[in-house]
């Protein structure tokens, strides 16, 4: 892996990392604010890289039965949102998680980083995934991309880096044959009755009419998670071609 500033030698072999050719932020992820919190994983045998919000996490995957702490093991909840089965117990995963928590990224998951008894990734893994997350992520560069776009390693290491989060995603900005995940909700005391969908990251709503919903009506009632594409009208940016997602 052909990456500047590369650290220990001998680290950087030990690394699975090592076998990923191309990376992507997967299509699921959820679009980043820096005043919100959020877990990951990366997966070696993909490249792929999952971010989503930590709160909505908490809120909608419920926790592993039996476990006694109730509130947390959000990598776990997040692999099972993924992967629909739980990880099987001391069993080694073949990739690694992080966060971002308060405005800093973490490379620490006793949940998946199990191969380091530390549960903390490889100083490698910290700066690969570190370089990924400021030069795709955070400025929402991803977005722009078609949802199936892999990114190399030589081309990752000369592109421009950003190190600083600008501003909310802009719907012009996002690639057309993408689509977004947000929430349904309703805005309150407003008559007739409108319900939009709010999808953390951008800077903006988006309206839903009844003829976008594809498979199910009860979509436009509150707390509902979907799946769906913008257009530009004249009256804004609408969602188009809702539909609804696991969970």
């Amino acid at each position: 892996m052909n990456i500047d500033d590369k650290p220990d030698i001998l680290l950087a072999r030990r690394s699975l990392l090592n076998n990923c050719q191309s990376f992507r932020i997967h299509p699921i992820s959820d679009v980043f604010d820096p005043k919100q919190n959020y877990v990951g994983l990366v997966s070696y045998s993909t490249g792929d890289i999952y971010i989503k919000q930590s709160d909505w996490i908490l809120k909608n995957i419920p926790q592993r039965r039996r476990r006694q702490r109730p509130g947390i093991y959000l990598h776990g909840r997040l692999y099972y949102f993924i992967y629909r089965h739980w990880q099987v117990r001391d069993a080694v995963f073949i990739g690694g998680g992080f966060s971002y928590l308060n405005g800093i990224w973490n490379f620490i998951s006793r949940t998946l980083n199990a191969m380091n008894d530390s549960g903390r990734l490889i100083k490698f893994e910290e700066t690969v995934l570190q370089l990924l997350i400021d030069t795709l992520y955070i400025d929402h560069y991803w977005l722009a991309m078609p949802p199936d776009h892999r990114i190399d390693c030589k081309s990752l290491a000369k592109m421009e880096r950003n190190k600083t989060y600008i501003s909310c995603a802009h719907p012009s900005n996002v690639n057309v044959n993408r689509k977004l995940h947000g929430t349904v909700k309703e805005l309150n005391g407003k008559s007739p009755r409108i319900v939009v969908i709010e999808c953390i990251g951008f800077d903006r709503d988006f309206y839903i009419h009844s003829t976008a919903v594809l498979n199910n009506r009860s979509l436009l009632y509150s707390g509902k998670h979907v799946e769906f594409d913008i257009t530009e009208t004249d009256q804004g940016w609408k969602a188009d071609n809702v539909t609804a997602v696991w969970p």
